[in-house]
């Protein structure tokens, strides 16, 4: 894996170049108008698709072979599904959430063997030199261990830390990464900001395997569905995690299933996530669908390198916000929108009237009684334009907390979208709510 700042980006430099002319940034509604376009007209729209199909290939292909904050940038804009870019590019960027480019077992074997304090055959009897997958930072070996438990075997890529360090030395290309992949303007360095606060953390499989203990501890027992891996200490090491081998049927292949099962799933996995934002606040910190897997009516959740621990007050905060909104109260909706940061001093009544207005337009949509499929096509174009109607960009400092749960909600979104799950949405968020602020 090349380190030096100038050989990673020399390759993904002329990537963006290329791109330049074709990923151009647009507004969600030109994006949709395109793709309309594209259905009416034929072949000549096919062609300026095509084109860009071309130039976000070649990104990706970059991408997974830099790996280090390079790739999971690329995770990142795949963990929005088509919210953000054309479903044809999209799908591109889903092949970065687990099967990127691997590196050969003579490039990874011998981070194996550093990482462990035994030989490999006292601890492993086989071990399949193809990765069942690859992400980021390092690829995942299917393997046996002596007692004949099958395992997955999580090894970190060779100097990836080193490469890492280098990619945030410099940012100005990570920037012309997102800002020309990006289909709208947006400030891009809150993303990087949490992307290298993250990043390195993962590195230390230590960690990981303690989260992943963390989230078993707190969760398996309430959702006997949710399914945790179950790490292999003996086998584990700062660069190299054993557990227990889990395996399902990804997303993509649950869309098969009938809408009741379908349902079933978005009920599960959105109460599970109401419970992770507002009654303990530990959140999963990358909700990318290559992290989930599913078998049968179990919900089957991988890769704890990144958790977000959300404080009470934050929780306190935002379910007042969210209440709000709901109830109409613009003196509860100013003091709860300062504590989380989006509203401030200096904003007067017609600006905070404006801000309520999309706010509302946002959230209020899940406040209906009933079941129903999930209401809004595609949130982040509301985002946007509340961004930008209120042009509030750089004026207001939202806290950090909210960038998490945020990332936490439109991971789950674009699952509970994909399966046009039937939900009960405000029956079961006032249920948590209820139940947290009753312990307060």
């Amino acid at each position: 894996m090349k380190r030096g700042a100038a050989g990673r980006f020399l390759k993904l430099g002329s990537s963006i170049l290329k791109a330049g002319g074709h990923l151009v940034r647009s507004e969600f509604d030109k994006k949709k108008r395109d793709l309309l376009e594209k259905v009416e007209e034929g072949l000549s729209d096919a062609h300026v698709l095509g084109k860009k199909l071309e130039a976000a290939k070649e990104i990706v292909q970059v991408m997974g072979e830099l790996k280090g904050a390079v790739m999971k940038l690329g995770q990142i804009l795949s963990s929005s599904g088509d919210l953000i870019l054309p479903p044809e590019i999209s799908n591109l960027f889903r092949e970065l959430q687990k099967n990127a480019p691997p590196m050969v077992w003579t490039e990874i074997e011998p981070v194996l063997k550093l990482g462990l304090s035994q030989k490999i055959s006292s601890i492993f009897k086989e071990i399949d030199p193809v990765p069942i997958a690859s992400a980021s930072i390092g690829q995942v070996h299917r393997g046996r261990l002596l007692s004949g438990e099958e395992v997955a075997i999580k090894i970190q890529y060779p100097d990836v830390v080193a490469a890492i360090k280098s990619d945030f030395k410099n940012l100005h290309v990570l920037k012309s990464v997102l800002t020309k992949i990006l289909p709208f303007d947006v400030d891009v360095n809150p993303i990087l900001r949490n992307l290298k606060e993250s990043i390195l953390a993962e590195c230390d499989y230590l960690k990981e395997a303690a989260n992943a203990d963390l989230f078993q501890s707190t969760y398996a027992q309430k959702y006997q569905y949710m399914i945790f891996p179950q790490v292999i200490p003996t086998a584990s090491s700062s660069t190299v995690l054993t557990m227990k081998l889990l395996e399902g049927e990804s997303l993509e292949q649950t869309l098969g299933r009938s809408q009741a099962d379908r349902n079933e799933l978005g009920r599960k996995l959105y109460d599970f996530h109401l419970d992770c934002c507002y009654t303990t606040g530990l959140l999963h910190g990358d909700p990318q669908n290559g992290n989930y897997l599913f078998k049968g009516e179990q919900i089957i959740l991988l890769d704890f390198g990144n958790i977000q621990k959300l404080s009470l007050d934050f929780r306190k905060h935002y379910i007042g916000f969210l209440r709000a909104i709901e109830n109409v109260d613009m003196t509860a909706y100013r003091k709860y929108g300062k504590a989380l940061g989006i509203v401030n001093d200096k904003d007067d009544e017609e600006f905070l009237a404006k801000h309520f207005t999309l706010a509302s337009g946002l959230f209020s949509p899940f406040d209906r009684p009933g079941v129903f499929p999930p209401p809004l096509d595609n949130p982040l174009q509301l985002i946007h334009t509340f961004v930008k109607g209120l042009k509030i960009r750089g004026t207001h400092r939202p806290c950090g907390e909210l960038a998490a749960i945020d990332r936490t909600h439109l991971g789950l979104y674009t699952k509970l979208r994909a399966w046009n799950s039937h939900l009960d949405w405000k029956g079961s968020k006032d249920r948590v709510f209820r139940e947290f602020e009753s312990q307060l």
